[in-house]
């Protein structure tokens, strides 16, 4: 009698272990955590959608066009983004087709649109979804208050 009396505790006490586990890891997968782990749920969430996400580390001194951005897109992956290093206050980034630097030299004040846009706020990672571009040459503007210029990115 005594003994299963114990085990009832003990039951009853890995039952209520296994139901809050469940409860904390749905409260973090949901985000229900205001933020806390917040990147590891991230990370989940892009490998779940088959996103790769290419960081482009760029100079202290970008104002030319002297530095040079390659990537090469994995074809295991549907989703393409890059991530820029954040500059600021606000940064914005901007990605157009090949022609864009012969036509800023050429023109003033030409009106170009861009083929990608991506506005981004202090609290916000600069992350862009290159997805629907093909392989190819292109140019970034990139705009921020410590850093911006225009390079030339490559993917291939």
């Amino acid at each position: 009698m005594i003994k299963s009396a114990k085990m009832k505790i003990v039951t009853i006490a890995l039952i209520l272990i296994a139901i809050s586990g469940s409860g904390y890891f749905f409260s973090e997968m949901f985000g229900f955590a205001n933020g806390v782990k917040q990147g590891t749920i991230n990370h989940l969430i892009w490998r779940q959608d088959n996103t790769k996400i290419y960081y482009i580390n760029l100079p202290a001194d970008l104002d030319t066009t002297a530095f040079k951005a390659t990537i090469t897109l994995d074809p295991t992956r549907k989703i393409h983004k890059i991530k820029l290093p954040h500059g600021g206050t606000e940064t914005n980034v901007l990605i157009y087709d090949s022609s864009y630097l012969g036509t800023i030299q050429r023109n003033t004040l030409p009106k170009i649109n861009p083929l990608l846009k991506g506005d981004f706020t202090r609290d916000q990672e600069v992350l862009l979804d290159i997805t629907t571009l093909t392989r190819g040459r292109y140019y970034v503007h990139y705009l921020s208050c410590n850093v911006g210029g225009i390079f030339p990115l490559t993917i291939n």
